[in-house]
């Protein structure tokens, strides 16, 4: 049915009646178009034939494919002006070709048709139900790479079709929620003809037929009934950015000024200015449901704060009859994702997935489904939604941010840095934005571009504490003086909110103290943190003091001071909550290997019980991880804790099953670990380009022992081949770092081979 603003509704594959006008009844009025006279009558078999699955014609039992075979046969209509059955003969014919015979290769019809598109509309409509796909979900991820998004957004709400002419072959000029289509007639396709090429119109088609699964995949929510969009929302195919979402009904002023100003902190990816204002709004307004679910959203996927998640969605829930349809659908979507202990990944993606495919239009939608993929570690699926997000909304920055991340890890870094160089362009002051790109310059070894960026983003905003912050590490690992790198510390700490800033300047301080070879002031701010976070809930919040309290007694060379701080983490943790994200940043968060070891070394547990315990460890987050993610298990659980040769042989004996290595490694020094590993079992011809890699990364500041131990396999490979000067140098950046410290291990072994090699000084 063609409504009066031109959008088609499907009412219904199976008894669709074909419509003849008067005109050519009275030219014809024995003409029954074969094949698509109606089947219907109380008892009998009921529908269109040549839509009809062959399960149907046979009266068997039907499910959901059967409507997934006629999706099929109108898509093979669409794309090449012809349906698949000759309907010349009778209706007994026809349904013989139905049961038996295999439509005509779309060759026949038209060229430049992608293959793909043809064998996902072919295997819809295969013989045997089994042999179709599991799902409409299944052809919506098949064809959405064809969907023609520039006519997406196409409006047409002022569009007013021509009558509809006999025998007329509509043609898709774009796709929304429903079906929008010119009904300008084309000729009938003569019985033989040469094979044309593949149009716009046929691109359209394509794109209708990712359409309708999406229609047909929009299923009702596993946990609450569903109604179907009201007219409005159907009739408008415009793209709902998040700043174009209904403010929630509310009477108090300030809350919805506050909440309008949240939406336009999310979509710039400001986590802060987001939560400032959505508490403001709450605040003002504690039922204002909308508020409370984009707090949920924020804390979950912004700031991973699990805790303070589950409040926010739980208060949600308590108002949603406050909530537009939409968003009651999104609150019942990440349901899965942020009140379940462990989160149900694969649960909070099918939802997110039929909400995203019931809303195409929406890029918030489609932004979370992407991100639940990530968290779910399909990363290659993940690029799909996130690629449509900014196609939707091209100002939305958190749609570049997470997009940008998705390709570095797949190995695209020059794609990466395109995302974050576009939504640098499209918001200069966020700071997500010029973080990512400083991340990834960091593993790269730009230092000095880093230093760049920070003063750029200085000059853009400078009442951010983010580009100090930059400014502050980029002058760490460029070496440069230690007042230089605590000043733009300071800078940084004076900008931020005095809830969170005692932590972060005592994290800050520990790592200067450890950089520059300060460790009793190290060891005494890293006290003070694991004191601020004695009473969160969070694993995560007690790991940092816990790592850093253990790695600097271990440098020390004080084993049992480390046992005990080890011993002490690992009797705790099960008390505490986890991160509910499965990546790799999840994954080295989780100091247990670390600890395993420290505890082992210091005799504090037998060195059997100690493997037995990291194995137990590694199974678990094999079966919680992705495939993808499961690579970064090896650095977590081996290489980072490598410290003698049988340890480094250990290690590399059980690099088979993550292998091959990912690609990506921003945030982390594990080029580094793997090139020392490889040093350290004597295999140095594999160690020195890791080591001459891992060396330069430019994170001196966030992990200066693991960046000072990295100099000294540095010395270490030049010196073995034979460049003396280089490994004086590398062993001059350990000593100038720590060569006063009375004893520390790494300083003892750069200061041994330096003074073999009558390094100046």
């Amino acid at each position: 049915m063609v409504r009066d603003d031109g959008v088609v509704k499907v009412l219904d594959f199976g008894i669709a009646r074909r419509v003849r006008l008067p005109s050519a009844i009275a030219a014809n009025p024995f003409d029954t178009s074969g094949g698509l006279v109606t089947l219907t009558g109380k008892g009998n078999v009921v529908g269109t034939p040549c839509y009809m699955a062959p399960e149907q014609m046979r009266g068997e039992a039907m499910d959901g494919r059967a409507d997934q075979f006629a999706w099929g046969v109108v898509a093979y209509e669409l794309l090449t002006g012809s349906l698949p059955w000759d309907t010349s003969g009778d209706t007994v014919k026809l349904v013989a070709q139905v049961l038996s015979m295999d439509p005509a290769p779309f060759a026949e019809h038209i060229e430049g048709l992608p293959a793909h598109v043809e064998a996902t509309v072919l295997k819809a409509m295969s013989k045997a139900p089994s042999q179709r796909f599991a799902s409409m979900d299944a052809i919506i991820l098949a064809l959405e790479p064809f969907l023609d998004h520039a006519a997406l957004r196409t409006d047409f709400r002022s569009f007013r079709p021509e009558p509809l002419r006999p025998l007329a072959v509509p043609t898709v000029t774009a796709i929304s929620t429903k079906v929008a289509v010119s009904t300008t007639a084309l000729p009938t396709p003569p019985p033989v003809a040469a094979p044309r090429r593949l149009s716009r119109a046929a691109l359209g088609a394509a794109g209708l037929a990712a359409l309708l699964a999406v229609w047909l995949g929009a299923r009702a929510l596993p946990h609450r009934e569903t109604a179907s969009p009201s007219p409005a929302e159907s009739a408008s195919p415009t793209v709902v950015t998040v700043a174009d979402l209904p403010m929630p009904s509310t009477t108090v002023p300030g809350a919805r000024e506050a909440y309008r100003l949240a939406l336009e902190s999310y979509r710039d990816a400001d986590v802060d200015g987001t939560w400032q204002n959505l508490t403001r709004a709450v605040e003002l307004d504690p039922a204002m449901a909308a508020a409370h679910l984009r707090l949920a959203i924020v804390m979950f996927w912004g700031a991973e704060k699990t805790t303070e998640a589950r409040a926010a969605l739980q208060k949600a829930a308590r108002f949603r009859s406050n909530l537009s349809e939409r968003d009651a659908a999104l609150l019942d979507a990440i349901e899965p994702g942020i009140l379940r202990d462990p989160p149900d990944h694969v649960e909070l993606g099918k939802r997110l997935s039929a909400v995203a495919a019931r809303y195409p239009t929406d890029p918030e939608l489609s932004l979370l489904y992407g991100s639940a993929l990530l968290d779910e570690g399909d990363v290659e699926a993940a690029r799909r939604p996130l690629e449509r997000t900014t196609e939707l909304d091209p100002r939305w920055v958190v749609g570049w941010v997470a997009l940008g991340q998705t390709r570095a890890y797949l190995g695209d870094f020059d794609g990466a840095m395109g995302a974050w160089d576009r939504c640098s362009r499209i918001a200069p002051t966020v700071s997500a934005c010029r973080g990512n790109r400083t991340t990834l310059l960091a593993q790269q070894g730009e230092c000095a571009k880093i230093e760049q960026e920070a003063k750029s983003l200085m000059a853009l905003d400078p009442s951010s504490p983010a580009g100090y912050g930059v400014l502050a590490r980029a002058l760490a690992s460029e070496g440069r003086p230690r007042g230089a790198v605590e000043e733009a510390l300071s800078q940084k700490w004076s900008r931020i909110g005095t809830p969170a800033r005692p932590r972060v300047k005592a994290a800050d301080e520990a790592s200067v103290a450890l950089l520059f070879g300060d460790f009793a002031t190290a060891r005494t701010k890293a006290e003070e943190l694991d004191r601020a976070v004695r009473d969160e809930p969070s694993e995560t919040e007690h790991a940092v003091p816990a790592r850093l309290l253990v790695a600097i007694a271990d440098e020390l060379g004080d084993r049992v001071a480390a046992g005990k701080i080890a011993t002490g983490y690992l009797s705790r943790r099960e008390a505490w909550t986890e991160s509910p994200h499965l990546d790799e940043n999840a994954i080295f968060g989780d100091p247990t290997p670390a600890m395993l070891a420290a505890a082992t070394r210091a005799g504090a547990i037998d060195a059997r019980e100690s493997e037995r315990r990291r194995e137990a460890w590694v199974a678990r987050w094999e079966r919680r991880a992705s495939p993808f993610f499961k690579s970064y298990l090896w650095f977590a659980a081996y290489g980072d804790e490598v410290e003698s040769r049988a340890e480094a042989e250990q290690a590399l004996a059980a690099l088979g099953p993550f292998s091959p290595l990912p690609r990506d490694h921003r945030g982390t020094m594990s080029v580094a670990a793997l090139g020392a590993t490889y040093l350290m079992a004597g295999r140095v011809a594999e160690a020195r380009p890791l080591v001459e890699a891992g060396a330069k990364v430019c994170r001196a500041l966030e992990d200066p022992i693991a960046h000072t131990r990295a100099q000294l396999s540095l010395g270490l490979v030049r010196e073995d081949g034979g460049d003396h000067d280089g490994a004086c140098a590398a062993y001059g950046v350990v000593l100038d770092r720590w060569g006063d410290v009375k004893v520390s291990r790494t300083a003892a072994v750069a200061r041994a081979h330096a003074t073999a090699l009558r390094c100046a000084r």
